[in-house]
This record gives structure tokens, C-alpha cells and sequence, in this order.
């Protein structure tokens, strides 16, 4: 079944860009201090079907794509178009809150979380190459969490993205090498015969394809799309091993998360 763009779009906003907003938390001191004192859950969904949630906590947070509970704040979108406005901040986007009313005014501040995060990730290259924390936590943003999360969604759902994966599968591990003593920053994308998933850190079986980038500037060009790949591999800034045409098909995909969100 073909899905259109608005639902593909709508997808990526709740299930890559909302989990985003754990990994902003963990590392940005700024939306630490947003969110330090809520405790509560809020749950997005869709009519559509498209479903997402936060869980904060004494200044920690969790995401999940289930939003079943019935505990803290519900909030309903009319259409996929509404969410993609809340998002990209034009036409109506104000969800109905179907449950846990009395979590709406904490809720209201929750735009300056969403407003950090853009904040960041839609920084100019010269303020990011200027300063080195910007770039860590750019980079860490769009590595560890969004582009995994877009890449699977995508995978799963866009008929392009599914076309160009065709039947190859496997483990994919991505690694941004980081000045020391920082760890360096690593996600994975499993793909599997039925299911597709992500996670942080290093990958739970062995890689079939692994993407390692020299440096946090190497990453900048590489997802901003300003470096070809195999030209810098051929130059040593960036490392490809294993099974190159998944890992060429899933660059492809990553390509494509730029049509959507920006």
C-alpha cells in the first residue's frame, strides 16, 4: 500500500523527530533545565493511526511509539496535515487533548523544547564549525537518534525508500569518531526479513555493514550532503567495511529523510 508524502512526513515528525527530543535532553544543559521539574507523560497520535510519547521525569525523559497508557496527556491531531503544521509551524495544528486536562498548562511550555531542538539542528555550518560543543551535539542529535529513526520509518513505509532496499538485510552500524576522552558517537539500523528497528550504542550483533566517519566535521559535510562518500573513503575520511551495497542503500535512504524534514 503506497502511503502519501503528508503521511510519510507525519510519520518521521512523531516517530524520528519526538525521539529526537531524548537524546536533546541527555546532553544539552539548556533543555535540562526546560524540563527539569515536569512529571508527567504526553501522548501524540494521529487519526491516521501514527502514534508517539514522551515520559518526563525529574528532568529525564523516555520515548515510546505505543502511547496506550491512559496516564498523563492525550493529544489527538485531526489529520496527518496537522501534525506536519505543528511541526513545521504554519496553518491549524492545536491537537484536542482527549485525556489528562489537568497536565495542559505544564504542556504549554513544551514548545521550548521542540524550539531548542531546532534551535540546534538547524544552525548555520558557520556556527557549528565555530563552536565544537554545537557541533557535538548536532551531530550526536541527527546520528544516535533522528537519522536512524527517519531511516526505519522510511524503510518500513515510503514505497521509494522499500524499492531501493530492495531484498538486502542486515546490521548496519554507524560511528562518528569524537576527540577523546569523549565516547565515540554510534547508532544501528537492523534490518531484518519482516521487522526494521534502531538503537543507540553499538549494535547488538555483529555488523554487516559499518560507517565509520573520521571526525564530527567529516559527519557535518556527509549530512549535510556536501561530501561524496566514496570520494572520502578513498581519502581516508570516512570508512566503509562489509557489505557495500546495503550500506549504499541505506545512504540512499538517508538522503531521502531531507524531503520530508528540514
Amino acid at each position: 500500500m503506497n502511503m502519501s508524502s503528508e503521511h510519510i512526513q507525519a510519520r518521521l515528525h512523531l516517530r524520528a523527530v519526538i525521539p529526537t527530543l531524548v537524546e536533546l535532553v541527555a546532553i544539552d544543559e539548556t533543555a535540562q533545565k526546560i524540563c527539569s521539574d515536569w512529571n508527567f507523560n504526553v501522548c501524540f497520535s494521529s487519526c491516521s493511526g501514527i502514534k508517539s510519547s514522551l515520559g518526563f521525569q525529574k528532568g529525564a525523559v523516555v520515548a515510546s511509539s505505543a502511547a496506550d497508557s491512559i496516564s498523563g496527556l492525550k493529544l489527538l491531531f485531526l489529520s496527518d496535515k496537522q501534525v506536519n503544521n505543528l511541526f513545521l509551524k504554519s496553518g491549524l495544528a492545536i491537537p484536542i487533548p482527549v485525556w489528562g486536562f489537568r497536565h495542559l498548562p505544564t504542556v504549554t511550555s513544551f514548545s521550548k523544547l521542540t524550539d531548542r531542538l531546532e534551535e540546534i539542528l538547524k544552525a548555520p555550518v558557520e556556527s557549528l564549525e565555530k563552536d565544537s560543543e554545537l557541533l557535538y551535539c548536532y551531530v550526536r542529535l541527527l546520528i544516535q537518534k533522528l537519522i536512524p529513526c527517519a531511516v526505519t520509518e522510511l524503510a518500513l513505509h515510503e514505497a521509494e525508500s522499500q524499492q531501493i532496499l530492495g531484498l538486502k538485510k542486515g546490521m548496519v552500524q554507524l560511528v562518528v569518531n569524537t576527540p577523546e576522552p569523549t565516547e565515540p558517537i554510534q547508532s544501528w539500523i537492523h534490518i531484518g526479513t519482516q521487522t526494521i528497528h534502531c538503537g543507540v550504542g553499538i549494535a547488538p550483533q555483529t555488523a554487516d555493514f559499518v560507517l565509520i566517519f573520521r571526525n564530527l566535521e567529516t559527519a557535518l559535510l556527509s549530512i549535510r550532503n556536501e561530501m561524496d562518500t566514496l570520494a572520502a573513503a578513498s581519502g581516508c575520511e570516512v570508512n566503509l567495511q562489509g557489505n557495500i551495497p546495503l550500506g549504499e542503500a541505506v545512504s540512499l535512504i538517508m538522503e531521502r529523510i531531507g524531503i520530508y524534514i528540514s
